[in-house]
């Protein structure tokens, strides 16, 4: 119950908020914290305005904005120098299109939101790869900090984001029409039972292992793919075990989401 760290991860306000707005709509809401509802604008509107409601003032605080006014884009960490880059993985437009039309206030802000992180996902990823690397600049180039500047753990993730954002709303044909290919066919060509999970973003020096996460994000990818061997990828999340030992933690909360998603669970509640 200690405070292991005062920084937060941003993306993960993002998810509480989402979880909050669909139990609000599922159940309704009850009073203090089992206000939903409130709860979740609360989130909501400190990941835009977090000085103003609380009196600090960007030059005399290290505290930050979750979401960069300027950018309109989520910040890394919301603290320092690392509000000054974002992480490509931290965006996810298809909750963002849901703030727009459920939050209390900055409805039209969320929109805009959305649309700059799709915006993100084509200035991040490679067009010849699809691969995008763990940290960015807001203009989609790679943040040099150790060697984040490569497809690294993070950016396992943003298969997943640009493929629900693209299975929920389909409103950036780049996603179906040129990303996806690119991507999956990367991996292909590498060998769909044994290509590794680190790479530069242009597919060279790979590294690291054969990964049950990077496994169950391309399998999810597949789902808006046309191509023949989408299904080979699906066959081979089904057919991968559980995770085991020091990583299980990472590997199999992606694991799961790949499950929800794939069978069909992963469902936007109205």
């Amino acid at each position: 119950g200690t405070v292991m760290d005062n920084n937060s991860a941003s993306d993960g306000e993002e998810y509480f908020a989402m979880a909050l707005l669909m139990a609000s709509n599922r159940w309704g809401n009850g009073t203090g914290i089992y206000d939903y509802e409130t709860e979740a604008n609360s989130i909501l509107d400190h990941m835009i305005n977090h000085l103003s409601l609380n009196g600090l003032s960007a030059t005399t605080s290290l505290e930050r904005n979750i979401i960069d006014a300027n950018e309109k884009q989520v910040v890394f960490v919301p603290y320092g120098n690392s509000a000054a880059f974002t992480d490509p993985s931290y965006h996810v437009p298809q909750f963002y299109e849901l703030f727009s039309r459920w939050a209390a206030n900055n409805n039209s802000l969320w929109t805009e939101i959305a649309q700059e992180s799709r915006q993100l996902f084509q200035d991040a990823c490679n067009e010849n790869t699809g691969l995008a690397p763990d940290y960015a600049y807001f203009n989609g180039s790679p943040y040099h900090s150790g060697s984040h500047y490569r497809f690294e753990y993070d950016a396992w993730r943003v298969a997943m984001n640009i493929t629900l954002d693209s299975y929920w709303w389909n409103v950036d044909s780049w996603q179906r029409d040129e990303w996806v290919d690119n991507y999956l066919g990367f991996f292909y060509k590498k060998g769909i039972s044994s290509y590794t999970g680190l790479f530069d973003i242009n597919g060279s020096n790979g590294s690291g292992y054969h990964s049950t996460g990077l496994v169950a994000m391309n399998a999810v990818a597949a789902i808006i793919s046309k191509e023949d061997y989408a299904k080979k990828f699906v066959e081979a999340f089904w057919n991968t075990s559980l995770s085991t030992g020091q990583y299980r933690y990472y590997d199999d909360c992606l694991y799961l989401f790949a499950l929800l998603i794939l069978s069909g669970r992963y469902q936007i509640i109205k």
